[in-house]
């Protein structure tokens, strides 16, 4: 109504279409096993630093975001302090565990999760019809031997799977599973059901997103 008219040129036009977004990654990732990223040296974040200057957030955030996992030091060993630095990252999900919990080895909830037994490789809350995408971990106390941690990058396996194996890769993408996840354990009664394939792409570049 005021006569405004707003013009676009050709050059935009075609980087911001359907086409154009085809070319674009959404983000972009380093893919890593153990000898590459112990070669990286990817430093640590100081907890002091991570929570009052942008500079040390920023640098956790490339780390994050470049290999998917990042580490902050010198963290007091509360689960307010936990809880404080999840907050400056994002908000923090109400979930069936609560909005923050903490667990230990007493089987509390009929997980193997909650008992001595060493986890190997895999992902969580595949259950969810929308999976957590970032995860917290603060180990509070520790007596004894053990507790190590076995952290994979499955964007590298992935990718693994689709330069050797490209079929079992659209396979992987395309069949949907149902992840199931029930729990009738004293006070805990939980039936949760996610339907989805192992491997989640972008249709319009076939960029993978989530596992």
């Amino acid at each position: 109504p005021d006569g405004h008219v707003t013009k676009y040129d050709l050059n935009w036009l075609v980087k911001n279409s359907y086409e154009g977004q085809k070319q674009k990654v959404i983000q972009p990732r380093i893919l890593w096993n153990a000898e590459i990223y112990q070669q990286a040296q990817v430093p640590y974040v100081d907890c002091q630093s991570f929570l009052e200057t942008n500079e040390g957030l920023k640098k956790f955030l490339q780390n994050f975001l470049l290999y998917g996992i990042a580490f902050v030091e010198n963290v007091p060993p509360t689960q307010e302090h936990t809880e404080k630095l999840a907050e400056r990252i994002s908000l923090i999900r109400e979930t069936i565990y609560g909005r923050m919990w903490y667990f230990t080895s007493d089987f509390s909830r009929g997980d193997t999760a909650y008992t001595k037994l060493a986890l190997d490789r895999h992902t969580d809350t595949t259950y969810f019809q929308e999976p957590c995408g970032i995860q917290v971990f603060h180990c509070l106390k520790h007596e004894g031997t053990g507790g190590r941690t076995l952290l994979v990058d499955g964007f590298y396996a992935a990718e693994q799977v689709l330069q050797k194996a490209p079929e079992e890769f659209e396979l992987l993408s395309k069949v949907p599973l149902k992840h199931e996840y029930i729990e009738d354990v004293g006070e805990c009664h939980n039936h949760m059901i996610g339907v989805g394939p192992v491997l989640n792409i972008y249709p319009w570049n076939k960029e993978l997103y989530l596992i």
